[in-house]
């Protein structure tokens, strides 16, 4: 899936992950949600009524292409925000392929985290269930961007 269909499917991409080691269990590089937008960049581009002050990003899955052949067994790798692994769920299945240059996408099930939201989060994974071998890279979270109060209030025009 290619950047421009990822928006026409209503999710965005984060930067990327770098390259994840599905044989280990090392966290991956993190992304930091955008915050400190000002009011005047927001309203002089007429983005207010679209991009709060601060986001809330909900990770929904991430992309990702096998660089080095992925054995063995299904990895799983775990959704973490500021280090910490989600509380509950937040798993996404990486599959056992040959190396190719085709991007894939793994969901992440259903997740809670102990500490809320914050401006500036950062968001990350870490292999949580190893293969035998295996690398992807690039990795890039899938997210859609959420209001909320207190946090990514909007401004008016």
């Amino acid at each position: 899936m290619s950047y421009s269909n990822a928006l026409m499917t209503g999710l965005l991409r984060s930067g990327s992950l770098g390259s994840t080691t599905t044989s280990g269990t090392t966290e991956s590089q993190r992304v930091v949600t955008p915050s400190g937008l000002t009011d005047a960049l927001l309203q002089r581009y007429a983005l207010s009524g679209r991009v709060g002050l601060a986001e809330k990003w909900i990770p929904v899955g991430i992309w990702y292409v096998i660089a080095t052949t992925t054995t063995v067994n299904v990895g799983v790798v775990t959704l973490y925000k500021n280090g910490v692994a989600a509380a509950t769920g937040g798993k996404a299945n990486i599959v056992v392929a040959a190396a190719a240059t085709t991007e894939l996408f793994s969901p992440f099930t259903d997740y809670t985290f102990a500490a809320a939201w914050a401006a500036g989060d950062l968001w990350s994974i870490a292999t949580s269930t190893t293969q035998g071998a295996g690398v992807i890279n690039p990795v890039y979270l899938a997210y859609v961007n959420a209001a909320q109060v207190g946090l990514s209030d909007g401004v008016a025009e």
